[in-house]
């Protein structure tokens, strides 16, 4: 029931661990340790969900991850460079400004710094874990091919533990399930070429010696395919499951088919579904556009994000915050209001 899911053909093979019966904060980050230990254990190979208690329906209280996946870099402005992942700028500015947290000095010698976890049970206050270094896969990007990839420090997690969403099951919205799969290698290589990302496309174009001052030398491609390659290199030398997009989508489109055939029905987001690199080679880029997005329960939803978990958490803070902000305003508007009435005194000489 995953619309945007390519690889759910795998839904039934889904391996729940239930943790409803957690109340603390404390249990909760064990569950999320746990769940990173299984993954460890077999390489990402499976697919993993740890289920915590469901809101209450009369008072909405519920367990929260406020991060938006287990693991993920941390992001901040340095001598005026945004150092590691951009998505995660707000959230380590959140952290920092929330809860006291300072980020390590950036160090090329280092691997990029993973964001503490925010948990907080039903009815508790959030509280800050930080994940061990046994618990995080890294996997360093190289190919013996290219060999100054090694040199450019690039890195990605195996575990894509998601947490962002919230699951809707039996009249019950659960609101702490941390789940994933495994990658798909463009998934990594977005996160790495996107210029909202790392953007790393400029700087491994010009170790490669390519003309990047035209497109028309398709530099782009080029370095998309490199790094591509890479990818699944370095995870299969890690030994951390990924899928490639060909494999993926022949994968996928048999299933569509048997689910047309004996289900009748079966939503999808194209846009999502269809990788983003040669995306018209496959048998899919046609017979999937007419695919239709619906909602069928049990369903993924979106979860209202860490900035309302923060609101909630915080209100004190934001009132205050939000009534500087409207005597800011005042101010400013009494200004504009008295340099307008100067304005209209001063009449032109002729």
């Amino acid at each position: 029931n995953a619309p945007k899911c390519s690889n759910r053909k795998f839904w039934n093979e889904l391996v729940v661990i239930d943790r409803r019966d957690v109340t603390t904060n404390e249990a909760m980050w064990n569950a999320c340790l746990n769940h990173l230990k299984v993954n460890v254990k077999c390489g990402v190979s499976k697919a993993f969900m740890t289920i915590f208690p469901p809101a209450d329906p009369e008072t909405g209280k519920a367990p929260r991850v406020w991060n938006e996946q287990i693991i993920r870099y941390a992001s901040f402005v340095h001598d005026g460079k945004v150092v590691g992942d951009p998505a995660n700028l707000a959230f380590t500015d959140m952290l920092k400004t929330r809860f006291g947290w300072e980020p390590q000095e950036p160090d090329p010698d280092l691997p990029p710094q993973v964001l503490p976890v925010v948990l907080q049970a039903a009815g508790k206050e959030p509280q800050l874990f930080h994940t061990p270094e046994p618990f995080i896969p890294r996997v360093r990007i190289w190919h013996p091919n290219h060999p100054f990839l090694a040199g450019m420090n690039l890195e990605w997690y195996g575990i894509p533990a998601v947490c962002a969403l919230d699951l809707q099951l039996g009249g019950l919205t659960y609101t702490g399930i941390p789940f994933n799969g495994w990658y798909t290698s463009y998934e990594v290589l977005r996160d790495l070429t996107d210029a909202t990302r790392l953007n790393v496309m400029p700087s491994v174009a010009r170790r490669m010696g390519l003309d990047i001052q035209n497109n028309s030398t398709l530099w782009k491609d080029e370095v998309m395919g490199v790094l591509n390659e890479a990818i699944l290199y370095s995870f299969a030398h890690a030994k951390i499951t990924m899928v490639d997009h060909h494999t993926l989508m022949k994968s996928f489109y048999a299933w569509y088919k048997g689910e047309m055939k004996h289900r009748g029905y079966c939503p999808g987001n194209w846009k999502w579904l269809i990788p983003p690199l040669v995306g018209s080679n496959f048998d899919a880029y046609l017979g999937l556009k007419k695919m239709t997005e619906y909602t069928l329960k049990p369903a993924y939803v979106i979860a209202p994000g860490w900035r309302k978990y923060e609101k909630d958490a915080f209100p004190a803070v934001d009132s205050e915050e939000k009534r500087r902000k409207e005597v800011r305003m005042a101010v400013i508007l009494w200004a504009v209001g008295k340099f307008l009435r100067m304005v209209r005194k001063v009449r032109p000489s002729v």
